[in-house]
This record gives structure tokens, sequence and C-alpha cells, in this order.
């Protein structure tokens, strides 16, 4: 049911209060509402407008790098699934592992853990995989030509359709007895109880009128996404004393920002023997077809000690291409023939290790409703700009093993990339709330509960405690149906 005002709300607590409407919340609340629980979502957003990104008062106050004061966020009904891209892979089983050579963390998880969930989170996504193709495939046995020993191809899927969550359980929630919807509404606080072990109450804002009041909770979920997470924690924490559980006795709340850096930083000469339209990204009205893209066996990953990376050749090859004449002759002494190149200038998507030197903290500039702004700072260091260097030249080198492709590094040496590479970033905001065993290391246990609290939760991205390559919707789903089943031991 659609709840129009926070006055409107009944007094006793309803059995979760879920904090933000995308993927995450709404996948538990409709597994908690299933199983008989009375469920509140408060949004922040509005309910008719999906893509209104929350001008006033959802900005970021960027202080690393520059990063778009918007961030991609969608502060509205169905939060980021109104403008998600549909693209799904899962985690790898190695980014569970503990990668000491680059000084990564895993996770306080078994991998088996994860995956269990994953088929879950496929059918509500509505990913489809014929038997001949199946969905979490590892390289695809000869797919790359040649002598391409080291190289993998990785599957990417989407939705046959696209969910739009907030088109699409609007009819839903609008009649659903056990779901409640508050709409534009936000919280600002959340109070602790007096023994400092749960939190009590919400404070939540009209975001029209702005009036506030207290709501009474039981158990809280917060799912407002990768920044707004650690900010609302931070800013609820804020006038508490120091080792307050919402920041965490060592200060992990805000920790280890990390996102997907993008560069191009190599030209591919290839013939049509070699199928690069196999890997595009293709779009049709309401669809998104699946996609490959390019990748290292994990044992060249482990033994070159390189962080995970993917690269994806997006749109079409450029068929007017002039290549040094002395390709033409190797061409015709080797091979015995011309080939006509054509020309492909693919995106190497990298992971991103979990560093403190990259965080969400709180920013001294406030919004439209004065509350303090997520101050990001993030940055990318030397150490994984060499590492994103090597990557390519690595993946040049086996690349052109292969006999229909030659391939051209586009800058000259490590200081002309670090310096010139133009780097992309994929809106994709992850480990602000990291798991992990204790709390000298992350925000929530392994259950996804804030370490020294008996009620809070916290879903999505932000509790990764790395990136891999992927992006991260089908992974925090499936972590979220893991979610669920725990939560609803605690509700019994």
């Amino acid at each position: 049911m659609i709840i129009p005002d926070l006055q409107d709300l009944p007094r006793t607590p309803y059995d979760f209060t879920i904090v933000g409407s995308g993927p995450a919340g709404l996948y538990l609340a409709e597994a908690l509402g299933r199983a008989g629980r009375r469920v509140l979502v408060v949004e922040q957003g509005p309910l008719d407008k999906p893509l209104n990104q929350g001008r006033g008062y959802y900005e970021i106050d960027a202080t690393g790098k520059d990063y778009p004061r918007l961030g991609e966020r969608l502060a509205a009904f169905g939060g980021t699934s109104g403008h998600w891209g549909g693209m799904s892979r899962p985690l790898s089983a190695a980014a569970f592992d503990e990668r000491p050579y680059l000084q990564c963390r895993g996770w306080p998880i078994a991998y088996q853990e994860f995956a269990n969930h994953l088929d879950a989170a496929k059918k509500w996504l509505g990913h489809t995989f014929g038997p001949e193709d199946p969905a979490y495939a590892d390289p695809q046995d000869g797919f790359l030509p040649g002598p391409s020993a080291g190289l993998a191809a990785h599957q990417f899927a989407a939705s046959v359709a696209i969910r739009r969550l907030g088109s699409e359980l609007r009819p839903w929630i609008g009649t659903s007895r056990r779901v409640d919807l508050l709409a534009s509404h936000r919280v600002v606080d959340l109070a602790l109880g007096e023994a400092g072990t749960r939190i009590a109450s919400l404070r939540v804002m009209n975001i029209r009128s702005g009036d506030t009041g207290k709501q009474p909770v039981d158990q809280v979920i917060l799912a407002t996404g990768g920044i707004e997470n650690a900010r609302l924690m931070l800013a609820a924490g804020r006038d508490l004393p120091a080792g307050n559980p919402l920041t965490g006795r060592h200060r992990r709340t805000g920790a280890t920002f990390m996102e997907h850096p993008k560069f191009v930083g190599l030209e591919v000469y290839h013939d049509d023997s070699f199928p690069l339209a196999d890997t595009g990204w293709q779009v049709v009205p309401g669809r998104v077809m699946k996609m490959r893209s390019f990748s290292l066996q994990e044992n060249v990953f482990k033994k070159l000690e390189l962080p995970r990376f993917g690269v994806m050749f997006w749109g079409e090859a450029d068929e007017n291409v002039q290549v040094a004449d002395f390709i033409n002759v190797l061409d015709r002494v080797v091979l015995a023939k011309q080939r006509k190149y054509r020309l492909s200038r693919p995106e190497f998507e990298f992971e991103q290790m979990p560093r403190d030197r990259s965080f969400i903290a709180l920013s001294d500039k406030t919004d439209s409703h004065g509350q303090p702004l997520a101050r990001m700072h993030w940055t990318l260091g030397e150490g994984e700009m060499r590492d994103y260097w090597k990557s390519i030249n690595v993946f040049a080198s086996l690349l052109s093993q292969c006999g229909a492709v030659r391939t051209r590094l586009m800058f000259d040496s490590f200081e002309d990339f670090a310096q010139n590479a133009k780097q992309l970033i994929q809106h994709h905001h992850i480990g602000t709330t990291a798991m992990s065993a204790d709390d000298r290391t992350g925000v929530v246990d392994p259950d996804c509960q804030v370490h020294g609290l008996l009620n809070l939760h916290i879903a999505g991205s932000s509790v990764f405690p790395n990136a891999d390559y992927v992006n991260p919707t089908l992974n925090l789903l499936a972590l979220a149906d893991r979610q669920a089943r725990y939560l609803l031991g605690l509700k019994r």
C-alpha cells in the first residue's frame, strides 16, 4: 500500500523497515512480504518521476578525481533500475580468495555461499540462457582463434526485457497488504536506543514540506546505494561519541570506496576471421542481447599478479584502415595473402583494489534540506596505474598471438599512459560498508548485519569487500537473496 505521509503510518513498528527502493531494497521487500512479514519501504525520491536524480539533496562533493555531481544515482521509486543497462555477470570465485600479492582481502564467506543464490537473482532479473550457452560459463572453448593460451572469453548476460522496477512494481506495491511504501520522504537520522546496541527510531523528513517526525523500528535495512549507505550512517553518528557503532569502533564506515575505472589504450587490427562481432553489446528496443568480454585465464592473473579486468569491443570496427607497408609485406610472406584489416579500440574495465585513500566522508557543504553532502575522495594510486598499464601490455601480447590480429599500444610508456590516458568510470559505487569477520576491517558481518548493532543491516554493493571488474547488480541481488533468508530467521 502507498502511504501518502509520515503521519499516516502506524505507530507500532513494522517487522522490517527498508530505507531505499532500488533493486536490493525491493528484492528484500518482496521476499520478506511474501513470507508474511510487515514491511515498510522509505524512499526519498518520488513515485511518479522515475528519472528524477535528486537535484538539491543528492549531490556529491568530489574532492579527489573529477566525478559527476549526481554520480548517476536515481532518487526515485525503483532506484537505479530506471537507467540500468541490463548487463550482468557473476563475481569470480577468485575474488573471494585472499590475494596477498595485491594486498587484497577476500570475502569472509565462501564463494559457494554466494553462488547458491545466483539462480534466484537471475530469475528475478529475467535472465535467460539456452542449454548450449550456460549462464555462468567460464572461457568459451573455441571462441578465440589461433594459439591464444592465457586468454579467456567471459560471457555477460542481460534480461530478455530490462526490468524497470519503478513502473513495473508500482501496481504491486499499491495493492500489497504486507508491504507499504512511503515515497518522497528521506531518513535523516538513525536514533540509537539507550543501550546503544539497537536503532530505536528513524527521523524522517517529508521532502516537499520539510516536516519531520520519528518512526519507531524493529529491524532496519539500509539499501540506499554505495555512497548513501555510508553517508547516512556517518551523518547519523556525527554527534555521537567516538567509537559509536554507526561509524564503527575502528572508523571503517565510508572506507575503501571502489569504482570500475575504464581506459582505452590499445588499437586492435583484425580481419573477418576474428569474431569480434560476437563480443558486441547489441541493443534492440526493450531488450539487450548477451555479450562477451575478453579477459585472462585465472592462472595468468595469479601468475602475473594482476588485478582482474575485462576488455569490451563496443560498436562497429572501422573498415577504412591504413596499415603500415611492412605489415602488408609480412602478411604476403607469412600468410601468402594480403588482408583487409578493420580497427577497433576496445575499453579495458578494471578492478580497483580496496584502499583507504579512496573513501566517502561528510562534506562541510549541505544540501537543500540542511543535511551534509557526501564527500567522495576517489583516487587511483601509481601502483594501480602501473598494474593497469601492465595489464594492457599483457593482453596485447597474448592477443597478438592470434594469427588474424595485430595490436598497437596507444601510449609510448607508462608515464605517457599515466599522464594522458583518459579515464572513464562506470558509476558503480562499491565497498563503503564492507563485509568482514570483525569490525577491525569492515562494517558489516558475513550476514550483512552492522557490527555492534542488533537490528541494523545493509544491502547492496556497499558491502562488497572487493570489486572484481563486473557490474554489481546481479551480484548484489544474490547477496540480497542470501540476506533475506537470514532476516527471516531473525523474525520467526
